[in-house]
């Protein structure tokens, strides 16, 4: 596995370093925190998709999921590439983006990225650090990273229109969100 760790230093002292199994027990409390489906307010943002204990277990067997980890080894937040689950919705993401960008095909595409932050990171331009240190580890792996959002999820819109994300209708309800890395 390919292991990735840097220390960032600002208002937390914060490692962002390769998922390791014992780490799931965190994941996995994070993914399903933030959840729409467990909110009252989706305003600081939520993810759609619930992971389970498989799925991170392949994921970081996959070397696909860098953690966000304070220096009292608390893990406030991750980012995960999903290349280990096939759904219906990633072969319609894989289909959608074919037909926007036929001539990228031969690429190596990430799927599926989603990045979370706890509600201590929000708001901290921590992101942004994040995202420098995702863009470097997954680099190695992927020349193209590819992420859907809930047009409901604006928060997460703004920040990834922010970040250089290019995006892309996909229906009325998702926007294809591509960053080339």
């Amino acid at each position: 596995m390919n292991k990735f760790n840097e220390k960032h230093f600002g208002k937390y002292e914060i490692t962002i370093r390769t998922a390791e199994l014992d780490d799931i027990t965190n994941l996995k409390m994070l993914n399903h925190k933030w959840n729409n489906k467990n909110l009252t307010s989706l305003d600081n943002g939520f993810l759609s998709v619930v992971y389970d204990n498989d799925f991170f277990t392949n994921a970081i067997n996959n070397g696909d999921v860098l953690v966000f980890e304070h220096v009292d080894q608390k893990i406030g937040g991750y980012v995960l590439v999903n290349m280990v689950m096939k759904t219906e919705h990633i072969a319609h993401v894989q289909s959608a983006y074919a037909n926007v960008k036929p001539d990228l095909q031969s690429k190596r595409i990430g799927y599926s990225l989603q990045i979370l932050l706890d509600t201590e990171l929000q708001g901290t331009y921590f992101i942004v650090t994040a995202s420098k240190a995702y863009q470097k580890y997954f680099n190695t792996k992927y020349d193209i990273l590819l992420s859907t959002v809930s047009k409901q999820n604006q928060r997460s819109v703004r920040i990834h229109s922010k970040l250089g994300w290019n995006f892309y209708e996909m229906n009325n309800d998702y926007l294809l969100f591509e960053y080339i890395l």
